[in-house]
């Protein structure tokens, strides 16, 4: 006999183009093959815009490289201008995304407010702007899932001390970020 393993991932959502569009398409192969998620959503603006400022860096040239480019214009053209001009928030502009991701049994987290600022500026900032930073997304979730327990997932990955105590005092039900 074969036995089935049930495969668990943590899927990290920065715009509104990955959570309108990437996000579905994922639910649906997960059921498909099994597969168990923790999505983590960006709860404050879409920062899609600022990784024009990111070409120059380590690595990014490399990643860049691997993308379908006539594709990624035709499903970020538009998403790009509009999250330059609009602001949009992209965990709250989609409250039916969200839904359909717990509907579906799967975890719904927090991963973070502004996703560029702290991925910038993480390390730079001081335990004020780093408490603002998750309150802001933590009342977010909170405005549209009120009796829900939270979840974080640092944005990039990355922590800063100021952070782990907060998190650690705020009534986090965990957290995943190393």
């Amino acid at each position: 006999l074969m036995k089935t393993k049930t495969i668990y991932l943590r899927v990290d959502v920065d715009f509104n183009l990955g959570l309108k569009k990437g996000v579905p398409f994922l639910l649906d192969l997960f059921s498909e093959k099994n597969i168990c998620g923790t999505f983590f959503v960006v709860m404050g603006p879409d920062t899609l815009y600022r990784h024009t400022s990111r070409v120059g860096k380590k690595g990014y040239k490399k990643r860049l490289a691997s993308f379908n480019w006539l594709k990624l214009l035709y499903y970020v053209g538009f998403a790009y201008l509009r999250s330059r001009f609009l602001r949009p928030a992209v965990g709250p502009d989609a409250p039916e995304v969200l839904k359909q991701i717990i509907d579906k049994g799967h975890e719904l987290g927090i991963h973070g407010y502004n996703h560029a600022e702290w991925s910038d500026r993480c390390f730079e900032f001081d335990r004020d702007e780093t408490e603002r930073q998750i309150d802001q997304a933590v009342d977010q979730f909170k405005t549209l899932f009120p009796n829900r327990d939270w979840i974080w997932g640092a944005p990039n990955w990355k922590l800063n001390t100021h952070m782990l105590n907060h998190l650690e005092k705020s009534g986090v039900s965990y957290s995943s970020d190393l």
